[in-house]
C-alpha cells in the first residue's frame, strides 16, 4: 500500500514538474539561461520556390529550446527524419539567428535574421536558383534586337540577313516563328500596340523616316504610313514626322511629331491631324490617358520646360510644371506600369534620369528622383522604380521618398529587368545573366544563372520561372530560353 502511494505521489510531483516547465512554454514563453528568465517567443515564417528545401537554423546564443527539440523528437520517431523543410513557422526565443536555405542542384539562401518578441519575421519569399539551368535555343540567326509584346506570350525580333533586315515573331507558348516583315531601308525602332496585336516599324532612309503598321494575325496586309492624307497640316508627308508612338489604350490612333506640332494619326480613316500646335519647338513629347506631355526649350526660362495639356486640344498652358536644366536632348521614357502621374524624362547625352510626379501641386518642384541611369523598370504593382547605370544597381520607393543601393560592380551592367512578381533582379554582363534579391537584411543573396556572351533584351513571362534573351552561347547568335529555377 504504501508502495502504491509512493508510485502516485511520484506520477503527481513528475507531472506537476513537467506542467510548470510545459504550460509557459504552451503559452509561447522559452527560459533563456543566459538572461535567466522567461521570454515570449515570437515567429519565423521561412518558405522557399521550389518547396522542400532543407533549413538549418542557428542562433547567435543558444538557450535550450525544449519544444524545438519535442518536434524535432516526434519527427524523427514518426519518420526517422531530423530535417526540416520548406515551408515552415517556427516559433523561437528572440534572438538572432543563422538561416541557411538548401537544396540539390541549385545555390544556397543564407541570411542572419532576428526575431523578436511578439512578433513574425518573414523569410517566405525565397527563390533557389538551378546551379545547371536548362537552355534551349529557340531561334539560331543573327539577331539584331528583341522586343517583347506587352502580355508576354510573343516576341518581335530583327534580324540580319544577305538581303537586308528581316522582322519574325516567336510565340513562347508554341516556340515557332513566323516571317512578318521584309524592311527596305534599315529599321530604326519597333514599337508593340496596346493590344499585342500589331507592331509599329519605322525604317529611316536619308533623314527621313517611313512608317508602316504590321497586323500580327494578318502581317501581308501591312499599312504604309506615308500614304496618309494630311487634314489641315503644314506638313504634307508621314516622312517628315518624326518619334510616331502608339495611344496608350487604342490600336488604332497613333501620334508623330514635327518640330512644331504634335499630329494625331487616325489608321481607320487613313488621315493626319494636327493634335497641338507650339510656337516654340518641340524637344519630346509623351501621349497620356488623359493629357499630354510635352519639352519645350524656352530661351527667357533659360531651361527645358516640361507642360501639360487636355488631350482634348485646349490650348497650352504658359506655366512650367517643372524646369529642367537646357538641352535638347531629354526623352520621355513611357512603361505600362508607372504609377499615374509619374513621368520619366531622361537626358540621353548625359545619361540622367528625372521622375517627375506631376500630382503634386504647383510648378517648379525638385522632380522626386534625379540619378544617372542606363535604364528603369517599374514593378508590376508600380510601387519600386529599378533602375541602373554602368556599375551599380538601384532601387527607389516613390511612397517613402527613398532609394536603396543593390549592389555595385566592376563589369558594366548591360541590362536589368524585374524578376515578375518576386523581390528579385535579373541582370546581364557582357559575358553572364546573373541575379540578386531586394532584401537588404544582412548580405544579399546572388546566384549567376548562365555564361552568356552579350545577353541583351532580357523577358520573363509572369507564369513561369523562364528567361528569354538574345545573345551568344558556343559562339552561336540566337534566341534563347532558360529555365532559372
Amino acid at each position: 500500500m504504501k508502495f502504491r502511494r509512493l508510485i502516485y505521489i511520484s506520477f503527481l510531483a513528475a507531472f506537476a514538474a513537467a506542467a510548470f516547465f510545459l504550460l509557459p512554454y504552451s503559452m509561447g514563453y522559452r527560459y533563456d539561461f543566459k538572461k535567466n528568465q522567461l521570454v515570449r517567443t515570437g515567429s519565423l515564417v521561412i518558405d522557399s520556390v521550389p518547396q522542400n528545401a532543407l533549413i538549418y537554423l542557428e542562433k547567435k546564443s543558444q538557450p535550450i529550446d525544449f519544444t524545438q527539440f519535442a518536434r524535432s523528437l516526434k519527427k524523427w520517431l514518426v519518420s526517422g527524419n531530423l530535417e526540416e523543410k520548406t515551408p515552415v513557422i517556427f516559433n523561437l526565443a528572440p534572438n538572432e539567428y543563422s538561416l541557411e536555405v538548401i537544396k540539390d542542384g541549385y545555390y544556397p539562401w543564407k541570411k542572419q535574421l532576428t526575431v523578436q518578441s511578439r512578433q513574425t519575421t518573414f523569410a517566405d519569399r525565397i527563390l533557389l536558383f538551378s546551379r545547371q539551368p536548362k537552355i534551349d535555343a529557340l531561334v539560331q540567326e543573327d539577331i539584331r534586337a528583341a522586343y517583347p509584346s506587352p502580355d508576354s506570350p510573343k516576341i518581335a525580333y530583327l534580324i540580319f540577313s544577305e538581303i537586308g533586315e528581316r522582322i519574325s515573331l516567336l510565340d513562347i507558348e508554341s516556340e515557332k516563328s513566323i516571317p512578318l516583315h521584309a524592311a527596305s531601308f534599315p529599321v530604326a525602332d519597333i514599337r508593340w500596340s496596346p493590344s499585342s496585336k500589331k507592331l509599329l516599324v519605322a525604317e529611316d532612309n536619308d533623314g527621313r523616316t517611313y512608317y508602316s503598321v504590321i497586323g500580327i494575325e494578318k502581317p501581308d496586309e501591312t499599312i504604309a504610313l506615308d500614304s496618309f492624307r494630311f487634314a489641315g497640316a503644314k506638313s504634307d508627308k508621314m516622312s517628315d514626322l518624326k518619334d510616331a508612338r502608339w495611344d496608350s489604350e487604342n490600336d488604332t490612333l497613333l501620334y508623330a511629331a514635327s518640330q512644331n506640332a504634335v499630329y494625331r494619326i487616325d489608321l481607320l480613316n487613313r488621315d493626319v491631324r494636327p493634335l497641338v500646335e507650339f510656337s516654340a519647338g518641340v524637344v519630346d513629347y509623351l501621349v497620356g490617358k488623359d493629357a499630354l506631355y510635352y519639352l519645350e526649350n524656352i530661351a527667357g526660362k533659360n531651361g527645358t520646360c516640361l507642360k501639360r495639356q487636355d488631350i482634348s486640344g485646349l490650348p497650352a498652358a504658359d506655366d512650367c510644371d517643372y524646369i529642367f536644366p537646357l538641352a535638347a536632348d531629354y526623352r520621355f521614357i513611357s512603361q505600362p506600369d508607372a504609377p499615374k502621374g509619374m513621368i520619366a524624362v531622361k537626358d540621353e547625352k548625359k545619361g540622367i534620369l528625372f521622375l517627375v510626379d506631376m500630382n503634386a501641386s504647383g510648378g517648379g518642384q525638385d522632380p522626386l528622383l534625379k540619378a544617372d541611369a542606363k535604364d528603369f523598370q517599374w514593378s508590376a504593382d508600380g510601387k519600386k522604380l529599378l533602375y541602373y547605370n554602368d556599375f551599380e544597381l538601384w532601387v527607389f520607393y516613390p511612397e517613402d521618398d527613398k532609394k536603396e543601393l543593390l549592389s555595385r560592380y566592376s563589369s558594366p551592367i548591360v541590362k536589368a529587368v524585374w524578376y515578375p512578381g518576386k523581390d528579385y533582379v535579373i541582370f546581364a554582363f557582357n559575358d553572364s545573366v546573373q541575379a540578386i534579391e531586394e532584401d537588404g537584411r544582412d548580405k544579399r543573396n546572388a546566384a549567376e544563372l548562365a555564361k552568356i556572351d552579350g545577353a541583351e533584351s532580357l523577358m520573363m513571362p509572369a507564369s513561369q520561372p523562364l528567361l528569354y534573351l538574345n545573345g551568344k552561347i558556343g559562339g552561336q547568335m540566337g534566341l534563347y530560353k532558360i529555365k532559372i529555377q
